[in-house]
């Protein structure tokens, strides 16, 4: 396809301007005619439009404001199909890439690869995020883990039993389009078995989890190549504010379909916890990948559910009295398990603590990462902390590190 760019960078957005506008203001920023930025906007009116085009004149951005009532999974859907990179990622209005995405991209296409995950090493609290616990301490903050630079090349399948025994709780090493990038024939892979690209209540867990079922070939990379943003609308906002919990009826955002073929190994109200726990299930079920669910653990999911969503505990009970079967053995096997899992949740749960108040005494001495205004600021940010760390992408080599 001649004129075709390399890779596309997908923001599907609605009534979030605040954070729309720096995101894309910044990623025109990046020195490649290779890259197309779409943005899907699914906001009750169109003042975007005028807002962006006004930043500059940028052929390669695409802006398609769309009034319809739309899902999460369909603002994400009509993004992907307003685009046409050979590769794809996505990102949220909030969040940021590192500008050094395309030379990783160049090495991937010389590495014949499907797709490409960096870890998610950076990421950053818009100035609005107010925290439960620790109010707005973090706010305008860009927060850099220790990254290792290392490329590794994981089993799908692997990756997949991995996710079924943390019930879904966080990607491991899955491929993904959401802070990942992809070939676009396994998308459309995807939406020839499974009906839609994203098969669950939320488009970034359930298109990994499918992809993990058809690709063939990938690496993840321990090296920052996109910014988590958490903006006070948005999931990681809510998250901050202890908020992340609504009931099935609550959130119009997610499919209707997705809602109403719910697992019934799933406890029926909404969070992070239970919403990607169906992702993998119903991904897998779309993928004809059932004979896999059988490795789900449920109690990982109930225990996580009762530490962190306290007001649900009948509904968790009743889930776990249900299936904990009606032989002593059986019964005893599943009370052991679940305060196993119950003692370590607390347990991460204190070492959530304990990395936070260390996070606070770190960026104390580090004011480049404190006080950003905006996503388009803590790109800046992270590009200069890899330089004083001496990393660099190299579209030869991969992740290096200079000394």
């Amino acid at each position: 396809m001649i004129g075709r760019p390399s890779l596309s960078i997908i923001i599907p957005t609605k009534n979030r301007i605040q954070y729309l506008i720096p995101c894309v203001k910044k990623l025109m920023d990046i020195q490649s005619g290779d890259v197309e930025i779409v943005v899907h906007d699914n906001s009750d009116n169109k003042i975007a439009m005028t807002d962006i085009m006004s930043l500059r004149n940028y052929s390669n951005l695409h802006y398609i404001h769309c009034a319809d009532k739309l899902s999460m999974a369909e603002n994400f859907e009509r993004g992907l199909e307003s685009s046409s990179g050979e590769y794809i990622t996505f990102i949220g209005d909030d969040d940021g890439v590192n500008p050094e995405i395309i030379d990783a991209l160049t090495w991937a296409k010389r590495e014949g690869l499907d797709a490409l995950v960096g870890c998610s090493a950076a990421s950053y609290d818009w100035p609005d995020v107010v925290s439960k616990f620790y109010g707005k301490r973090f706010s305008g903050m860009l927060t850099i883990s220790h990254f290792s630079g290392k490329v590794v090349y994981p089993e799908p399948l692997n990756e997949i039993y991995y996710c079924l025994r943390t019930a879904g709780y966080g990607f491991a090493r899955l491929p993904k389009s959401y802070h990942g990038i992809v070939k676009r024939e396994y998308m459309d892979m995807v939406f020839q078995k499974a009906g839609t690209y994203f098969p669950g209540p939320t488009p970034d867990m359930s298109n990994a989890v499918a992809l993990a079922c058809i690709i063939k070939r990938y690496a993840y990379i321990d090296y920052p190549l996109f910014i988590s943003g958490h903006g006070r609308t948005s999931g990681g906002g809510a998250g901050a504010e202890n908020m992340h919990d609504w009931s099935l009826q609550s959130a119009p955002w997610f499919s209707q379909r997705a809602v109403s073929i719910w697992s019934d190994m799933v406890p029926k109200f909404c969070c992070g916890e239970t919403l990607w726990a169906v992702d993998v299930i119903q991904a897998l079920q779309a993928m004809g990948c059932d004979n896999l669910i059988i490795h789900f653990n449920k109690t990982f999911l109930y225990a996580r559910c009762v530490v962190f969503y306290k007001h649900h505990n009948q509904l968790t009970f009743d889930m776990i009295y249900r299936f904990m079967g009606k032989d002593v053995l059986s019964r005893l096997r599943t009370a052991i398990s679940f305060t196993y899992y119950y003692l370590w949740t607390w347990a991460q749960r204190l070492g959530s603590l304990l990395k936070n108040i260390f996070r606070l005494c770190k960026t104390c001495n580090n004011q480049q990462a404190s006080n950003l205004k905006d996503i388009g600021h803590a790109m800046d940010s992270l590009k200069r902390v890899l330089r004083l760390k001496c990393y660099y992408f190299d579209k030869e080599v991969g992740p290096c590190k200079k000394c």
